[in-house]
């Protein structure tokens, strides 16, 4: 290769005409749509009329049909009501008989409602709870090819046809009970499979995944299961997400990569998901702990239009039967590929496992998933790292030649380059950072809520400029100016893509896997230099910045597809947080959004200097960040809208007793607890809810009840509402609810076991579907023993105003005439000198039970405005006191 450069027009820089800004810009714009267009384009459904002609194909029209039953006919589907135990069963019963009755004579299908109690110890990001349930419902749908009837290597789908309260669950997950009877009748007509698949339709997964455990528990073929497939809905449309596997599999990548024709899976929404950045859980979790890694499992999700899930807004006119084709048609390409590898004949046992690389993926605009192992990984990324420092340091080489400047001071400039990058990088970091505190500190959170462009022009914006501004200040202050301005700005360039390419060889030796998120950019630059470096278009002024332009469109337009899913997927949970209130949401969306600028445009911030004008357009973005700072500021950036953005909130109408250790009441209470679960808590709706506006804040606060009883004393849904206790608000209410009958909890006796271990055994009459019970033993007092589990662990439990604190989170499907009786060992020291020994407390939720409302209750429900959105029902806390 010539180091000989040719001189167009010699050194004297010439600026970038102001149209070819214009156009860049345009550009920008216009890839954000083509980068999200493979997210939103959906394949044309197949309708009834199409099922002649397409037997065997899946039907969208008829997934629909089920989905619209289960959330309009039927309606919400609570476990432990009539409308999940009942008719959901019978309703997905009635389709399976319809099925088997027009179904291939070389099949067989068998069908069983399990019927299951149990319990498990739950640990769920900070949370930690003792699940106990009785009588949960699983409907189980075998298809089994009868010349194959004697493998025992089966596949498994899950769906749960159980919801919410109050939300129709159109989207979660009726969406997938529906996709998955459509499967069935299309595999049962047309059998194309040579293993068993088993249908599992769980009861109960919206109460911590109890209805899959008892599933793992009590079926008699578990030991047949060698491959499942979960299905969830995090947000009633758009594609299915493959959004983690069971990593000790990676053939699992393999079929995924042979069967679906529009793959959309990432190893970030992996690493997100199981870092817990998402408040959510499948079932999928269950089968990884009490199954363990042997089991080689799918875990697949919609995630669009987040904002609707779990609200009474999921309901069927937010389905798109483009979405249900899409995901019948990938899944049955799934099974047909899954049904033919010989790994599901092979038995892995744990060193198996444990010898398995773990893989990164991610899917290229929905046309390609690109797969490979860590160690490949770390391979592709060292190797790109080499080339690039070489071809840098070559083009380097070649300004030195062209410029007769000594190699030193061409490097020496590349230092200051990097130098520079690092600053703007810090600096925008630092500014990002004080922005997210400065609106958290001035009250206004979560503006972006329901408006994304906030993001880019606050976040976003401030950032480029911030970079941009920097190299414009050095050119025109710099005291070397005989170093050709246009060389200046390639080494900005090349100094960052070195800082990029230094972050990926450090991410990469930690093994995180995300770190491919670094490489089309790094490959893109790398290209089009050495392009530039071939063509000698480096030392032709201007020359070179088209090829840089045009090379990074591909990398530019792959990141917006990534920003569209990762704005759809976590934008929504934040508003549905169990602890929002107290962590800063703009603190993690400006850091995302600095993320962001560093991989797209971050590469053309210092050459906003070579255009002509470059200084006016500079003024021009700084307005615009301006604007859109105001903005924020106006009822323009209010943050919710009905329907389609709302702010959530739980609202119980609570009766609280507490006793003491003489059985006497010393404190009862009457009012609507309001739970937020977002940043902005009760900002907006204080002065817009009548009852809070004329309540003063004195009065409403929790303070006083978190500081002087075991978890403020609230009849708690889930321990996870405890989160916000501090944060919630308790108001008067004159009326009481009318219950029927209220469960009563009555100690059975007490058995002193030796002169320092007690033994009480409790029995609760008459409770409702949902209850959970709150143990907690006075300091120095130890539970050591009790029904719930088998053993009894350190873990079980977590503080409270330094007291130890175990819940016990207990749902029930199927009515039962039994009482739940239980027992609690409890240790204490020979020279105990307190009056009594442990509180306890049950809490018991009227979820489903309306007639429970008084007028005052439904009054203050319909006060809110139309942007909220509510989970409300009647609640009662009864607490004691024994010695």
């Amino acid at each position: 290769m010539s180091f000989v450069a040719i001189d167009m027009g010699g050194k004297r820089p010439h600026f970038i005409p102001i149209w070819v800004l214009v156009l860049i810009v345009a550009t920008v714009i216009g890839l954000f749509f083509v980068g999200r267009s493979p997210l939103i384009n959906m394949p044309s459904p197949l309708m009834k009329t199409d099922e002649n002609s397409n037997s065997e194909r899946f039907i969208a029209e008829n997934a629909f049909d089920h989905i619209e039953h289960l959330s309009k006919n039927i309606g919400p589907r609570f476990t432990g009501t009539r409308n999940n135990e009942v008719l959901t069963v019978e309703y997905i019963l009635k389709v399976v008989e319809t099925i088997k009755a027009s179904m291939d004579k070389s099949l067989d299908i068998e069908t069983e409602v399990q019927i299951g109690d149990g319990e498990f110890y739950e640990l769920w990001q900070q949370f930690t709870a003792i699940n106990v349930y009785e009588n949960l419902q699983n409907v189980i749908v075998k298809l089994i090819p009868k010349q194959n009837v004697t493998n025992d290597n089966w596949i498994l789908m899950n769906s749960h046809f159980d919801s919410v309260p109050m939300s129709p669950g159109a989207g979660d997950d009726g969406t997938m009970v529906g996709i998955m009877l459509e499967m069935m009748r299309v595999l049962a007509k047309k059998p194309t499979m040579e293993h068993t698949l088993v249908f599992l339709f769980n009861g109960c997964e919206e109460n911590s995944l109890q209805a899959s455990h008892s599933f793992i528990k009590h079926y008699k073929y578990m030991d047949k299961i060698k491959l499942l497939i979960n299905l969830d809905v995090a947000g009633p449309g758009g594609k299915e997400l493959l959004f983690q596997t069971s990593p000790e599999h990676p053939w699992l990548m393999d079929a995924y990569f042979n069967a679906i024709k529009h793959p959309f899976a990432t190893v970030i929404a992996e690493e997100i998901y199981q870092n817990g950045f998402i408040p959510s859980d499948t079932d999928f979790s269950n089968f990884r702990e009490f199954v363990g890694p042997r089991l080689p499992a799918y875990d697949l999700a919609h995630i669009r239009n987040g904002f609707v899930y779990h609200t009474k807004h999921d309901g069927i006119e937010n389905v798109d039967l483009g979405a249900l084709q899409s995901t019948g048609d990938n899944l049955m390409g799934l099974l047909k590929e899954l049904d033919s590898r010989e790994e599901l004949e092979r038995e892995y046992s744990e060193d198996d496992v444990n010898k398995v690389e773990k893989y990164v993926f991610y899917d290229f605009f929905g046309t390609i998933l690109i797969f490979y192992t860590t160690s490949v990984g770390m391979g592709i990324n060292i190797s790109v790292f080499c080339v690039l420092m070489i071809l840098i340091a070559y083009s380097m080489y070649r300004m030195h030649f062209y410029e007769q400047i000594s190699y030193l001071n061409v490097f020496l400039e590349y230092l200051i380059a990097v130098v520079l990058q690092v600053l703007g990088i810090c600096l925008g970091l630092a500014i990002t950072v004080f922005m997210a505190w400065f609106f958290n500190a001035v009250d206004y959170p979560m503006t972006w809520y329901s408006n994304f462009h906030l993001l880019f022009g606050i976040y976003f914006l401030q950032f480029f400029l911030i970079n941009a501004m920097i190299t414009s200040g050095y050119l025109k202050f710099r005291k070397n100016k005989h170093f050709n301005k246009f060389f200046v700005i390639q080494l900005q360039m090349h100094a960052y893509a070195t800082i990029l390419a230094i972050l990926l060889l450090v991410t990469t030796v930690m093994k995180i896997r995300s770190a491919f998120i670094l490489m089309p950019t790094l490959l893109f630059y790398l290209i089009s230099t050495f392009f530039n470096v071939v063509a000698k278009l480096d030392t032709k002024n201007n020359k070179w910045i088209y090829s840089h332009l045009i090379g990074q469109i591909i990398p530019i337009t792959f990141y917006f597809y990534l920003l569209d899913m990762f704005l759809n997927t976590i934008v929504p949970t934040l508003g549905r947080q169990y602890d929002g209130i107290n962590s800063n949401p703009d603190l993690m969306f400006g850091l995302f959004f600095a993320i962001f600028a560093i991989l797209t445009l971050q590469f053309f911030a210092p050459t906003l200097s070579l255009f002509k004008y470059g200084n006016y357009c500079i003024a021009a973005l700084q307005l615009v960040f301006v604007t859109f700072v105001i903005i924020l500021f106006t009822p323009l950036s209010f943050p919710y809208t009905e329907a389609t953005a709302p702010q959530r909130f739980h609202v119980w109408h609570a009766q609280t007793f507490h006793y003491d250790y003489n059985q006497k009441l010393r404190k009862s209470d009457n009012g609507f607890y309001v739970f937020p679960h977002d940043r902005n808590g009760i900002k907006f709706i204080k002065d817009t809810v009548p009852l809070i506006k004329s309540t003063s804040p004195a009065d409403y606060d929790m303070k006083e009840k978190c500081d002087t009883e075991i978890l403020c004393g609230i009849p708690h849904y889930h321990v996870y509402y405890t989160a916000h206790a501090y944060h919630s608000i308790w108001l008067k209410a004159n009326d009481t609810p009318t219950f029927s009958s209220v469960p009563e909890m009555t100690l059975e006796s007490v058995e002193h076991l030796n002169l320092t271990r007690v033994k009480y055994r409790f029995q609760i009459a008459s409770g409702t579907s949902h209850m959970s019970l709150h143990i907690s033993p006075l300091p120095q007092a130890k539970i050591v023993k009790w029904s719930f589990t088998s053993e009894m662990k350190d873990n079980y439990s977590f503080k409270w105003n330094n007291r130890d604190v175990y819940f016990i989170n207990y749902v029930r499907g199927l009515e039962t005439a039994n009482p739940y009786t239980f027992t609690i060992e409890v240790e204490k020291p020979l020279n105990w000198r307190f009056p009594y020994t442990f509180d306890i407390a049950l809490a018991s939720q009227f979820i489903h039970q309306p007639e429970t409302h008084t007028k005052e209750f439904e009054s203050f429900v319909e006060s809110f405005p139309k942007w909220t959105t509510l989970q409300y029902f009647t609640s009662r806390y009864v607490g004691y006191q024994f010695q």
